[in-house]
């Protein structure tokens, strides 16, 4: 009885730790690269500094966006992916459809492509 006892309390336990354990982990974040190439912003621009080109061939004059982040900040970035305000008089041609964590990670990732070398 003193056994069954035991397991019926190690049990529950055991199963309590693997599912923290499973939930807590850290798993990879996304980086603002995989993001830029998963919603295809490289259809229309390249960053060259990333070795990321353009992929519509088509596409006259793509932005190169290597160096974006020497005049634009975070919050300028997602205002604009999201249509909230203009640039040049002119609003991004396609809102931002993902979650408002990938456009945070992108955002910042964009505010960090500068010219300036560290």
């Amino acid at each position: 009885m003193r056994k069954y006892n035991s397991i019926l309390i190690v049990l529950p336990v055991i199963f309590y730790l693997f599912i923290t354990f499973s939930y807590s982990q850290d798993y990879p974040v996304r980086s603002g690269s995989i993001i830029f190439l998963e919603f295809k912003c490289n259809k229309c621009h390249s960053i060259k500094s990333q070795s990321i080109e353009c992929s519509d061939t088509l596409f006259k004059s793509p932005s190169d966006l290597s160096s974006v982040g020497d005049s634009l900040n975070s919050e300028i970035f997602k205002d604009y992916l999201i249509k909230k305000i203009k640039l040049n008089n002119k609003k991004h041609p396609v809102a931002f459809k993902g979650k408002k964590e990938d456009l945070n990670i992108l955002c910042n990732w964009l505010q960090n492509l500068s010219s300036v070398l560290y």
